[in-house]
Parts: C-alpha cells; structure tokens; sequence
C-alpha cells in the first residue's frame, strides 16, 4: 500500500496565518510522491478498485486542492484519466439535478481557484474529491469470474488471514459482491470454511450453526488450528526422530552381537590352531628327544643321566610349549575391539 514518504509533504498544509490563526498553504508533491503513485497507478485497469483505495487514501494523507487531483490524473494514462473524469462527472451530474445546482459549479473542468481556507470552497473541494473517488472505483467495469473465486484454495503455510484477505481481494475485483455488506460476508462464510485446509475445515464444520456464520469466530477457530499444527509438527518431528533413534539402537544391538560373535569364532580358531602347532611341537621335540636318548644311551651308557637329561627338556619344553599358547591367547584377547560408540546406547 502507498506510505508516504518521511520527507514528503502534503499539498494543502496546515501553517500560522499573519494573525496567529491557522490556515492552509499550498506546498507541491515531492518527486518521490509522484513516483510512487506512478507506479502504483500502473495496475489501475486490472485492480480498480484496489488502486482507488490507494488514492483515497493518498487523498486523505495529502490533502490534495483541484490541480492536485490532476497532476495525479496525469500520472495514468489518458484513456484512463478521461474514463474517471467522464464517470465522476456522471455521477455528480446524476446526483445534482434532482438539487438544481449547476454542475460546473462542483464539478469544474477549469481549476475553480478554491480557496481552502473559505469554508465553503473547502466543502466543494472535499465533494470534488469524493466524486473523483467514486468514478475511479467505477470507470472500469468488473469482468464478472466467480470460477476465480472458487478456485481458491488455502495454502499449506498460509495463514487465516492471508487466505480471508485472498477471498475478499477477489472477490472484490471478480464478482459482483462487496466484501464489506452482509451478503459478501456470508459469502466469505461458505467460501472460508468450504475451501480452508483440510484440517481446518473439519474444525470449522463441527461448530455450532451459531458461531459457524460468525467470519470473525471462523477465523479466530482457523488461526487456533493453523497455530495448533504447528505444535503438532513439532510433536511428529520429534516421534519421528525417537523412532529413527530406536531402530538404529536395535540395529546397533544387532551389529554388536554380530561382532561378538565374529570375535569369539576368531579366538577359538585362532586357539586351536596354537594348540595344534603346540601339539605338533611338542611330539616332534618328544621324537627327537628320545632318538638322542637312544643315542647317548649308546654312547655314554649311563642311562640314568640321560633320563634326567630327557625329563628336564621334555618340562622345559611343555612350559614353553604352555606359555606359547598363553601369550597368543592373551594377545587375541586383548585384540578384541571395543563396541564403536555409535552402537552404544
């Protein structure tokens, strides 16, 4: 919507007269006011009624004298200004003849010089104003569409009100209906709860006739949904991530079996592997032992030392036969990775 600009001022402002009393001073639009209203202007044909507000509104922040109104005329185009001006004039022409006042004298195609600080030209300024009001809102006719209006649907993150505004934008520029009379806003109604989201649809169908014709209870019921499902977002977000937490827990359960398991099956092959080399070891020391017994027995023929002799190698051969099998099975052992903490809940 048109703001004015901090640094504008209005055409007709308010200053101290030579006897102290206020009065009313011409003062130009800033460059920036014209700019502005020029570009609003553009969309007038397709918006008339959007962009009539935008004068009146311009009007009342501005305060604008006759020529003005016509500076701001001159920013459309010329059909366009000539289509307000000729509408206008009709309808003050229609309302002043049944009064007997001279059009030209309210409606004047010259700049009449008002005075605005005569009360009287300030009456007339003022109805010249709202005349030139009421034909821009009417210069263009309305191409009647209400498939455009029932079309409307309310977007997954618009809110209430953006869709409500929605409905009456359209069906302000579309249809016949004023938004703003009682048989637009029970149209606004129908459309407000038939075409809402799904879920604030049925919130709205399970109300009480009474408050269901309300538009300002349907939006205030709608905005509590629309605000409610945001929480439930929330609420789905976070079951949803516990879920996903849980079965990556029980997956990981299962890989840290699967890893032990895997483990266990290395340590015992790993062990009976030592122990049959031990084995093979010790039966092959054993053989070779007593080959050399024979010999030495043969040799030497004390066979009592060569006993002794035996024994205490087979012993010492058997220890470091046993200590063999406890080094690789403490080394396997202490080779057994720790549970990666990701598995670990």
């Amino acid at each position: 919507m048109y703001r004015p600009h901090p640094n504008s001022q209005a055409p007709l402002r308010q200053a101290v007269g030579p006897g102290g009393d206020p009065i009313l001073i011409q003062i130009p639009f800033s460059l920036f006011d014209l700019e502005t209203w020029k570009n609003v202007a553009k969309s007038y044909q397709s918006d008339p009624v959007g962009i009539t507000k935008r004068f009146q509104f311009l009007a009342k922040q501005h305060n604008p004298d006759w020529s003005d109104i016509q500076l701001l005329l001159d920013h459309m185009t010329e059909t366009e200004k000539q289509l307000i001006l000729k509408t206008a004039q009709d309808l003050a022409n229609d309302h002043l003849k049944d009064l007997g006042e001279d059009i030209k004298d309210h409606f004047p195609l010259q700049d009449p010089h008002w005075d605005p600080n005569r009360g009287a030209h300030m009456r007339l300024l003022n109805a010249y104003r709202d005349w030139i009001i009421r034909g821009m809102e009417r210069a263009i006719p309305k191409t009647i569409n209400w498939s455009v209006l029932y079309a409307i649907r309310q977007g997954p993150k618009e809110t209430p009100s953006e869709f409500l505004d929605k409905l009456r934008d359209t069906m302000r520029r579309h249809t016949p209906l004023d938004p703003g009379l009682e048989i637009g806003i029970q149209q606004l109604v129908s459309l407000f709860i038939g075409q809402s989201a799904s879920d604030i649809q049925r919130k709205l169908q399970k109300l009480r006739p009474t408050e269901s014709r309300n538009l300002e209870t349907l939006l205030d019921e709608a905005w509590r949904v629309f605000s409610n499902r945001e929480e439930e977002d929330r609420k789905k977000d976070k079951r949803a991530l516990v879920a996903a937490l849980q079965e990556s827990k029980g997956l990981g359960v299962v890989v840290v079996v699967l890893m032990v398991v895997v483990v266990i099956i290395v340590v015992v092959v790993v062990v009976l592997v030592v122990m049959v080399v031990v084995v093979v070891f010790v039966v092959v020391v054993v053989i070779v032992v007593v080959v050399v017994v024979v010999m030495m027995v043969a040799v030497v023929g004390e066979v009592m030392v060569v006993v002794v002799f035996v024994v205490v190698l087979v012993v010492v051969d058997m220890v470091v036969a046993m200590a063999v099998v406890v080094v690789v099975v403490v080394v396997v052992v202490g080779w057994i990775p720790i549970v990666p903490g990701p598995f670990i809940f």
